[in-house]
């Protein structure tokens, strides 16, 4: 992992942008269990991770680098923070609000933990207030997580934020999930969903 955590209005602008196209080069990968519709769908990053998609939610892809260099060559900052795939489900009759799950695959981190990358990454996320950071373990893994709201330029109100850094212990590999939502406060149901993705992903 290099480090470079870039601004949340950057990663909420990106996931607007990223959620308007698709990529058509090599990159993760939608395994549609057809023969068992209760299984759902699952997003597979080649030789990385494998995630299991919510129910209601529609899986976005990568925008290609082709995309992300025309999408870039005016613009004389850093380079954006691209997820690997967005999921979202929208504002729908029956639904309190729309949510946005980004995942980011991060590489190798030997020198710090889940909690440091996670720190490491909020910090840098302007006017965003959380409550205690929780950590939870599971089988070979460590999970650190935030709750809390940001605000970025432009926008009306706060939204509701959980970022999320997932650490192999045996392989030091960092994941990163930031799940985004459109009121102000995060609902226990819009958690849960969070946590679910969390508990679902199998490393590879």
């Amino acid at each position: 992992m290099d480090g470079t955590i870039k601004l949340a209005a950057t990663a909420v602008l990106v996931l607007i942008v990223v959620a308007c196209g698709n990529s058509t080069g090599a990159g993760p990968t939608v395994n549609s269990n057809a023969n068992d519709p209760a299984a759902g769908n699952t997003v597979t990053i080649a030789g990385d991770s494998e995630w299991q998609i919510p129910p209601d939610f529609n899986v976005v892809l990568p925008l290609t680098y082709q995309q992300i260099g025309a999408m870039l060559a005016n613009d004389v900052g850093p380079p954006p923070d691209m997820p690997d795939f967005t999921m979202t489900r929208e504002v729908t009759s029956g639904m309190q609000e729309s949510v946005i799950i980004a995942v980011y695959s991060d590489g190798v981190s030997t020198e710090a933990g889940p909690r440091e990358v996670l720190a490491s990454w909020t910090e840098s996320i302007a006017g965003a207030e959380y409550v205690a950071m929780v950590t939870v373990g599971r089988v070979g893994l460590e999970m650190a997580t935030w709750r809390g709201q940001t605000q970025g330029p432009g926008q009306d109100s706060p939204q509701g934020i959980i970022p999320a850094v997932i650490y192999d212990l045996e392989t030091h590999k960092v994941w990163r999930v930031m799940c985004i939502v459109s009121s102000e406060e995060t609902s226990d149901e819009d958690a849960r969903i969070c946590d679910q993705v969390q508990a679902d992903f199998r490393p590879l």
